[in-house]
């Protein structure tokens, strides 16, 4: 692994990313002041029983400016993503080099790390001030969509091609990202 880790260092020294070696490394940059659970999710049917368990909280709150609804929302849009396409995408040697990179070093570690109130590259802007318990199941019914999907999956807007396992996995360390820092009560 020492290996992937000076080839990313190497290629974001030379500029060719925009991407934090902070992310890279695996570092949390998680909101201010909110504990970061760690959480580790490594398939969707464990996500699943998270959310199962989610659905009997009494409150949810998000972290920043995004409330609970919109972290459940986000992470049902990036799935939905992957099966029609993502509206904006990196460059093919960007996934190829880079992106790849970036997606091993989180699979071989299993965890996940990026900037929490990023949207999604060219994604329709979702709302604050949504219901919880809606957005939570809009995320349950996706993960089942996604799960039933036979089709091909569209390349990752950053990651480029991946199998539905990968694809699995990397949407759970997404979910297991996000849900690390949403205080539950």
């Amino acid at each position: 692994m020492k290996f992937l880790d000076s080839s990313v260092k190497a290629l974001i020294l030379l500029g060719t990313s925009s991407v934090t070696l902070s992310t890279i490394n695996g570092c949390s940059s998680g909101p201010e002041g909110i504990p970061n659970k760690g959480l580790i999710y490594i398939s969707l049917n464990q996500t699943m029983e998270e959310l199962k368990t989610l659905e009997k909280s009494n409150l949810i709150l998000g972290y920043g400016t995004w409330d609970a609804g919109k972290v459940f929302l986000h992470c049902a849009q990036s799935i939905e993503y992957s099966i029609q396409g993502y509206p904006e995408n990196k460059s093919a040697i960007f996934q190829n080099t880079i992106g790849k990179l970036i997606f091993l070093k989180f699979a071989s570690s299993q965890k996940m790390s990026h900037d929490l109130e990023a949207p999604i590259p060219g994604a329709n802007t979702i709302h604050t001030n949504t219901n919880w318990k809606k957005s939570l199941l809009i995320l349950q019914e996706t993960i089942l969509k996604f799960q039933a999907y036979e089709g091909k999956l569209k390349p990752h807007f950053a990651y480029g091609n991946l199998s539905k396992e990968e694809y699995d996995l990397a949407h759970a360390m997404h979910i297991a990202n996000h849900f690390s820092f949403l205080t539950v009560s």
